[in-house]
């Protein structure tokens, strides 16, 4: 085996990339079963840009217990993870929204805020985000886990 690590330049360098390859393995599946759980739509506001290409950027598979924070069985747990439009992609996972378990959507104070007081916040967070979740019938619920970390650790109060 070290003759073959020697042979062809391996060890560490081949141990990395190979651990790389399966996270972004990993991170590719728990996106499409996300998507696909939400229906390739923002679950807090509705939009569906299904005639894009699915890589588009325009919906993504956001974690609820961020990915940092998870264990490797949480991190490809589909119940830990939300499809979303960039811009409420960005606030949740800044903590400027989050669901409680019975999936209601709240604003942080300082959204709420905004909301109030700066140009065109609230055509994104009053004039087309839901009061909540809005998931398919057949979806499988967030995790109440997940959801619980992030009203705890991620929400702004």
């Amino acid at each position: 085996m070290k003759m073959l690590d020697r042979t062809f330049e391996l060890g560490e360098l081949l141990t990395e990339k190979l651990v790389e390859q399966k996270i972004r393995l990993a991170q590719h599946r728990f996106a499409i079963a996300v998507l696909q759980n939400c229906d390739h739509t923002c679950v807090f506001c509705g939009f569906a840009p299904r005639s894009f290409p699915k890589q588009s950027g325009l919906l993504r598979a956001s974690h609820i217990k961020p990915w940092a924070a998870s264990n490797d069985r949480e991190r490809v747990d589909m119940r830990n993870g939300l499809a979303a439009c960039p811009t409420h992609d960005a606030a949740f996972d800044r903590g400027y929204l989050t669901v409680n378990g019975g999936l209601r959507i709240h604003q942080a104070d300082i959204l709420r805020q905004s909301v109030r007081n700066d140009p065109g916040v609230s055509l994104y967070f009053e004039n087309v985000l839901r009061t909540v979740l809005l998931l398919p019938s057949q979806a499988v619920k967030p995790g109440i886990q997940y959801l619980s970390y992030h009203q705890e650790y991620i929400f702004k109060r």
